[in-house]
């Protein structure tokens, strides 16, 4: 049973609440859960983080017929905003699509703080949908490197990228990794750019004690099954202007003013309930997605510890081996890992392929950091501006790094707790460096 509390049908009672609860929980721990990733990984890159009062708070919703975006969604939406410490949280169905309202939103009829021709630096090494939302929003994007000791772009790398043209950066906080926000800040503010955050990998995460997400005009985060706070899909923006958060609810539903907190005044002779002010999609969330959320943000620091504990035990382990390297972070940050990123240096006696090849083989699931270098994917050749510049540091990574899972919850049938599993894999890792070692 979990520590937090949900509410339930009032038909339902206490035994009958403790009935269901065992159910569930039954059901969560079987075997086939377990399997349901390829059974050849004993360590994968996540594990579900639900449990029964996720289901019980979602299923409650399903019996009171409440289903589509409502009281659930907004009580996550005003928990999260105090959680991160801003003014408005908009809770959409993925973090692509807050990635997209953020973007759109700078380009809003009677907003405008950018226009169509608009240079945007946004990092090369990030998710794809963070670029593409710029360019559906009829921005120009320049991808900017990144340092591989951080993962992250520098100040000095988009002082280097600013041109006549450029009037926004949208920064990614990679891994749960802060960027250096004290000199990005003070280059935003001497250029006067539009400071945007992706901040889908990081919740949690902060620098000088403030969450990344709040230092720009929006942040946006993402729920997805393998994130740090998990709501099935979903994704939530972040901001503390007013009239960008009421902006974005707009967006989020059809260009609808039913969800603005500063009422539009109706026409006369129209109802008032169905009035579009702008443009629009529907990328709202259900009713289920806010269910989940309102439980798991409940245990945010729980999770976040289990992650920082586990990267913690893995840089001690890896410090003996010379030939691998984790990521830095700046002094003031505290980061809050989402996957453990491991970069095999040159020149090593093995290569990043050899070590990934051997933990496939052996049961352990990697992955490129994110989707490794843009400019090497097929989508390239369809965009002329992701083949334009160098971008070294974005290369080295996708030759040299690959991640690891760090989730909360990762278990083996065979093994008690998830401690037996990073002991499982770092004897896999000592073998196999030992001998390379020789």
């Amino acid at each position: 049973m979990e520590n937090s509390q949900v509410t339930f049908p009032g038909f339902c009672n206490t035994e009958q609440r403790q009935l269901l609860t065992s159910i569930i929980e039954s059901s969560l721990s079987h075997q086939w859960i377990s399997n349901s990733k390829e059974n050849r990984y004993w360590y994968p890159m996540s594990t579900p983080t639900y449990g029964s009062d996720e289901v019980l708070n979602a299923l409650d919703s399903l019996l009171r017929m409440e289903t589509t975006m409502g009281r659930k969604v907004r009580d996550f939406e005003s928990s999260f905003a105090s959680m991160v410490g801003a003014k408005h949280a908009i809770m959409v169905n993925s973090g692509s699509s807050a990635d997209l309202l953020a973007c759109f939103v700078c380009v809003m009829p009677g907003c405008e703080k950018l226009h169509a021709g608009d240079e945007i630096l946004i990092p090369a090494l990030t998710w794809p949908t963070q670029i593409w939302s710029a360019v559906m929003a009829g921005l120009n994007v320049k991808t900017i490197d990144v340092d591989p000791s951080t993962l992250n772009t520098t100040a000095e790398m988009i002082e280097n990228a600013i041109g006549p043209k450029t009037k926004a950066l949208f920064l990614v906080h990679l891994m749960g990794n802060p960027c250096d926000m004290d000199s990005i800040m003070q280059v935003c503010q001497r250029h006067n750019l539009i400071l945007l955050e992706d901040c889908c990998e990081s919740l949690c995460a902060l620098y000088d004690g403030k969450h990344v997400g709040t230092f720009g005009l929006v942040g946006a985060f993402s729920f997805f099954f393998s994130h740090h706070l998990v709501t099935m899909e979903g994704g939530m923006l972040v901001t503390n202007d007013d009239q960008v958060a009421d902006r974005l609810r707009v967006l989020r539903a059809h260009g609808w003013s039913r969800e603005m907190k500063n009422k539009v005044q109706a026409t006369p002779g129209r109802d008032a309930r169905f009035q579009f002010v702008n443009w629009g999609f529907n990328v709202r969330p259900t009713e289920l997605q806010g269910a989940f959320g309102q439980v798991q943000l409940k245990r945010q620091h729980e999770f976040a510890a289990s992650r920082n504990d586990k990267f913690r035990q893995m840089e001690t382990f890896l410090s003996a081996f010379p030939e691998l390297s984790l990521p830095k972070w700046h002094p003031k940050a505290q980061p809050c890992w989402m996957f453990l990123p491991i970069t095999v240096k040159r020149n090593s006696k093995f290569t990043r392929q050899q070590l990934v090849a051997h933990l496939e083989a052996n049961g352990v699931e990697t992955r490129p950091v994110v989707i490794g270098d843009l400019k090497k994917q097929p989508a390239a050749e369809h965009f002329q501006f992701l083949r334009n510049g160098s971008t070294p540091g974005a290369e080295f990574i996708d030759d040299q790094s690959f991640l690891i899972g760090l989730h909360p919850r990762i278990t083996f049938k065979k093994y008690s707790n998830s401690d037996d599993h990073i002991e499982r894999l770092q004897t896999l890792l000592r073998e196999y460096l030992s001998t390379k070692g020789e």
